[in-house]
């Protein structure tokens, strides 16, 4: 999930034994920022690591400082993804994948987010 009430909204989407990857960072709703119901995340990160079995929060916000694009986030949750072995296939597909379908101009920064240490930035 790009933020943690988009992977709780999702959880019904996820297969018995999988894996929740998400971005620990929230995206606050309109209604949260001008006063209506407010953004729980502890609530909200409670609810994924009760209800969603293995959980990896990832600390997006520092991990794409890193990479030094933050329009790489997508890329850099499937490395995580890859890299925990969540998905069917590795790193190396996903570049390959990358390389098919992006412009060579935005291989290198994608490359970058697709291969990053993520160990660094896991929270739980």
């Amino acid at each position: 999930g790009f933020e943690p009430a988009e992977a709780l909204r999702m959880l019904p989407l996820l297969k018995e034994g999988g894996t929740v990857i998400c971005s620990a960072k929230p995206i606050l709703p309109v209604s949260a920022m001008t006063g209506g119901t407010p953004y729980d995340l502890n609530g909200i990160l409670r609810a994924l690591r009760e209800r969603g079995g293995n959980v990896v929060l990832v600390d997006t916000e520092r991990a794409l400082q890193a990479v030094g694009n933050d329009k790489t986030l997508n890329v850099l949750l499937l490395g995580v993804a890859a890299g925990c072995g969540a998905i069917g296939f590795g790193r190396e597909a996903l570049e390959r994948a990358l390389e098919t379908v992006l412009p060579p101009k935005l291989h290198s920064v994608n490359k970058k987010a697709l291969w990053l240490d993520a160990g660094n930035y896991i929270l739980n």
